[in-house]
């Protein structure tokens, strides 16, 4: 019996088993083309604006929950400095991963380069929301553009970070990852 006879006998084995027959043409519900890089593209159209401005919602929450628990506990260098390191280090780890996985090269991209401007506008946001006269203030007062200025290195580098991150080798995955490790060491102050 050839493996071509033991193929054909045992085909509900898996689905794709007719695949190595060769009396039988292969058939595809879908078509390549509909596909980028082995993904759904209608996937993408709504993981990707999520990315963008959900990313940055996971750090603001922990920023504010670490900034109303100071007064219960106390204040030390170490417990300043894990917060630091969670905050930025769990985003960076999120973006190595989403950009391994879906090799989404804008996407990644604009997620690490808009992390930091979008995380102040919500800490902020968020922070406010426990002042009772927050309603009454006008947008242009609670959000700061000096952040714009002092964040833009920090947009820079996480910025190529997704786009290495992003791509198909592990070259620049290894890049990328070195790039995220020099964020959280230069905001944990790390010389």
């Amino acid at each position: 019996m050839s493996l071509v006879d033991t193929l054909r006998e045992s085909s509900g084995w898996c689905p794709n088993a007719k695949a190595f027959m060769i009396h039988e043409p292969l058939k595809t519900d879908t078509a390549p083309e509909n596909i980028p890089n082995g993904r759904d593209a209608g996937s993408l159209r709504v993981i990707t604006p999520a990315m963008i401005l959900l990313l940055p919602l996971l750090p603001a929450l922990m920023f504010v929950g670490y900034t109303l628990m100071i007064p219960v506990l106390l204040p030390s260098t170490e417990l300043q400095m894990a917060a630091k390191a969670l905050l930025v280090g769990i985003p960076v780890v999120i973006l190595l991963c989403y950009g391994r996985m879906t090799h989404d090269g804008i996407g990644t991209t604009l997620s690490g380069a808009l992390l930091f401007p979008v995380f102040g506008i919500y800490s902020q946001i968020l922070g406010l929301l426990f002042d009772p006269g927050f309603v009454l203030t006008l947008p242009g007062q609670w959000m700061n553009w000096n952040l714009f200025a002092s964040i833009t290195p920090f947009m820079l580098l996480l910025g190529v970070m997704g786009y290495l991150a992003s791509r198909k080798t592990n070259g620049s995955l290894l890049i990328a990852s070195i790039i995220g490790l020099l964020v959280i060491s230069v905001v944990l102050g790390i010389r």
